[in-house]
């Protein structure tokens, strides 16, 4: 016969059983939404997690838009951000049950803003919720540094600040460096990731630019290919090591220019997509757009039509 104190540590025992077993089903289920959420399983995502705060405290997304604006351009941004919700819609009519969720952010440095500089940015801020203020130089005043140890672009610096916030406040799969006057389709880009026809790890995908440069680095003189100045896309483990290698990455401008340096030596590829970037000069295919450079009129962007389309 089992004496009251057996049944006692029995009864104690099946409930610590099913404790444990609940926890780890739970937990197993927060994975997996997690991942859902992005439409990926790539879980070496959590490497990188530990340099930044749980990713149970940032918002999950498919993708971070950061766009390096100046502050005294605003007419650029109405006419972007215009285009951009027209795009969105398109996005959700093409996958209305579970449209992947991208966020839109205008980056502007914060230094040596005047008061009445920061009084207008407010009060667009309060419009359209869509600026993000960065502890960066906003503008060179068009001196571009140089492509040495010692230069420093506001323009670099800005982008590095972008990312580095981007990493603080998302859990994102791709993050796109955009200027104020390109033209991104997130419906074209979403569309060839699903297709398998775009790198999901290590990559810094452009329009790379068909002749090197030539850098200049404490270690003497390296060659590599660059992503042209219309803009990039860095993958969430890219984004994630810039921020940890920066005291070591060229700072200088032309920005597109020094991008590739960062890379040189890295296994991470700049991928180059011919019929997905251009400048709005160039000869294209008509709707394979991913990105368009040099939309700096309001002429430019009244050429893109109901479908997002954008003529050669």
């Amino acid at each position: 016969m089992i004496s009251r104190p057996q049944l006692l540590f029995v009864g104690l025992l099946i409930l610590t059983l099913i404790f444990i077993r609940s926890q780890s089903a739970g937990e197993l289920g927060k994975s997996w939404n997690s991942q859902a959420k992005f439409g990926i399983s790539d879980t070496r995502k959590s490497t990188f997690a530990k340099w930044f705060p749980s990713v149970h405290e940032r918002e999950s997304v498919f993708c971070v838009v950061a766009v390096t604006s100046p502050a005294h351009l605003p007419q650029r941004r109405h006419w972007q951000r215009a285009q951009w919700s027209k795009n969105i819609a398109l996005l959700h009519a093409q996958h209305p049950h579970l449209p992947p969720k991208f966020v839109f952010k205008f980056c502007l440095g914060n230094h040596n803003r005047s008061l009445e500089q920061r009084l207008d940015l407010q009060e667009e801020h309060k419009l359209h919720d869509d600026l993000v203020l960065l502890n960066s130089p906003d503008f060179d005043n068009d001196f571009w540094g140089d492509i040495t140890v010692h230069g420093h672009s506001a323009t670099t610096l800005k982008v590095l600040a972008a990312i580095q916030h981007a990493l603080q406040m998302y859990e994102f799969q791709y993050i796109v460096r955009l200027g104020d006057d390109s033209y991104f389709r997130p419906e074209n880009f979403f569309a060839r990731v699903q297709q398998g026809l775009l790198p999901a790890w290590s990559a810094c995908i452009g329009f790379s630019a068909p002749a090197p440069l030539r850098y200049k680095t404490s270690a003497g003189e390296v060659t590599a290919p660059y992503p042209s100045g219309m803009g990039f896309i860095l993958t969430y483990d890219v984004a994630a090591w810039l921020i940890q290698a920066r005291d070591k990455l060229l700072l200088g401008g032309p920005e597109d220019g020094v991008v590739g340096s960062w890379f040189v030596g890295t296994q991470i590829q700049i991928y180059h997509v011919p019929n997905g970037f251009r400048d709005l000069d160039w000869s294209c295919q008509s709707g394979e757009d991913i990105l368009v450079h040099c939309l700096r009129e309001q002429a430019h962007w009244n050429m893109i039509g109901p479908d997002g389309n954008l003529p050669c």
